[in-house]
């Protein structure tokens, strides 16, 4: 085995890539190119056996299975509602021309509190519909 066909054998030894992947060498000690391959069958069988199952498990046994799967993707949004405060630019503001700074800062808290709103209105909804 040469150099090179160490190398090729060391890139594709993940989990599956073997099976997968399909190499070819051109020359015998030296290797002038190299050819490969998707074996599409092995792929597809790897990706129905392995990839896209994912197991849910809730202490919440009076719960349909409906409402853990919502709840559990409505928790991506309340995560994105404390996500976004912490974003630098999600409330940039540009100046705004008002005669004096408090004008300023109640227009900037008004601003804000607008822009909030919508996601305290859904963060109240989720926590009151999934209280146990």
């Amino acid at each position: 085995m040469t150099d090179i066909e160490k190398r090729v054998k060391n890139i594709i030894s993940g989990n599956h890539c073997s099976k997968i992947i399909q190499v070819s060498y051109i020359g015998k000690r030296i290797i002038k190119d190299i050819e490969y391959s998707i074996n599409q069958d092995a792929y597809e069988e790897i990706c129905k056996k392995y990839f896209g199952k994912k197991l849910y498990i809730s202490n919440h046994k009076d719960w349909a299975t409906e409402e853990i799967i919502e709840a559990y993707f409505g928790q991506s949004k309340i995560e994105d509602i404390f996500k976004d405060p912490k974003d630098p630019m999600h409330f940039a503001i540009r100046p705004q021309f008002h005669w004096t700074d408090s004008k300023k800062s109640q227009s900037n808290f008004l601003f804000l509190q607008t822009c909030r709103k919508p996601q305290l209105s859904y963060l109240c909804e989720f926590l009151s519909s999934h209280q146990s």
